[in-house]
C-alpha cells in the first residue's frame, strides 16, 4: 500500500500455518523519497481479526530487522507493544530517547524496516480471512492512515498430543480454546471420561479415572475448535494400573 511517501507491505511467512501453531506476519516499510523532509516515520498497528491473536512470548518474540534512523541497527528489544489508536495491537518503536516508544523514523535512502510479528489462529481460515496492518505515517503534513492487507489461509491443525501421568492424569498439547474429550474404552465399554478446554499455553489437563477392575485401556482425544471443526482424533493404548 503507498502513501504519499511510504510503502507498507505485508506478507505470512513460511507455508500456510496450521491452526495452533505460531507463525509469523513480516511487515515492511520503505520510504521512497521525500526531499522537503527528507524522511517519513511508520507506526504499525495490527487490526483484531476474529480467532487469531498474537502470539509473543520468550520463544516467539517480536523480530526487528531495521537500519534506524542515523544508520544504526537496532535490537528486537527496541520494540515495544502498545494498546493501538484504532482498537488493534501497536508497535512502537523505544530508544534513549523515547524510552515510552515513537514511530519508527526512516530516512531517505536508508534501508527499510522490517518487523516480524508471532501470531497463532485458533480455528480454521481461508484466503477469505483478512489480516490487516494500520499504518499512521507521518511527514511534514498531517499524518495519514493507510492499510496493508494479507490474506490467512491455514492448514488443518495436528493431531493433539498427550503426556501421560501418575494416576492417568493426561496434559494435552492442543490449540488454545479447544475443546478437549478423553475417552477410556475397553471393547465396547466406556470406562472413564473427562472433558476440559485448552489453556493459552496451548495445554490442558485431563483426568479420566477409569473404572476398577481394568488392566489396560484405549484412549481417545476428540478435539473441537472454537468455530466447531475438529482437530485429527488420537487413540492410543494404556496401561491403567
Amino acid at each position: 500500500m503507498l502513501g504519499p511517501d511510504t510503502l507498507v507491505a505485508a506478507a505470512i511467512q513460511g507455508a500456510a500455518p496450521r491452526v495452533g501453531d505460531v507463525f509469523y506476519l513480516r511487515l515492511t516499510g520503505v520510504e521512497l523519497g521525500d526531499p522537503c523532509t527528507g524522511g517519513t516515520s511508520v507506526l504499525p498497528e495490527l487490526l483484531p481479526l476474529n480467532g487469531v491473536s498474537t502470539a509473543i512470548d520468550a520463544a516467539h518474540p517480536v523480530l526487528l530487522r531495521y537500519e534506524a534512523f542515523d544508520g544504526g541497527n537496532v535490537a528486537d528489544d527496541a520494540v515495544v507493544v502498545k494498546a493501538g489508536q484504532t482498537g488493534g495491537t501497536e508497535f512502537d518503536a523505544i530508544s534513549t530517547r523515547a524510552p515510552q516508544g515513537e514511530p519508527f523514523p526512516i530516512a531517505t535512502g536508508n534501508g527499510k524496516l522490517e518487523l516480524y510479528v508471532p501470531l497463532r489462529a485458533t480455528r480454521r481460515t481461508t484466503a477469505a480471512d483478512i489480516l490487516t496492518v494500520a499504518n499512521l505515517i507521518g511527514n511534514a503534513s498531517t499524518p495519514a492512515m493507510i492499510q496493508a492487507t494479507v490474506g490467512l489461509p491455514s492448514s488443518a491443525p495436528a493431531k493433539p498430543v498427550p503426556k501421560v501421568g501418575a494416576k492417568l492424569a493426561l496434559t494435552v498439547t492442543t490449540v488454545p480454546g479447544a475443546k478437549v474429550t478423553a475417552t477410556l474404552t475397553s471393547g465396547k465399554k466406556t470406562i472413564g471420561s473427562a472433558k476440559g478446554t485448552v489453556a493459552a499455553n496451548s495445554t490442558v489437563t485431563l483426568k479420566p479415572k477409569a473404572k476398577r477392575g481394568y488392566k489396560r485401556a484405549k484412549l481417545t482425544l476428540t478435539t473441537v475448535l472454537s468455530d466447531g471443526s475438529r482437530a485429527p482424533d488420537l487413540s492410543k493404548t494404556l496401561a491403567i494400573r
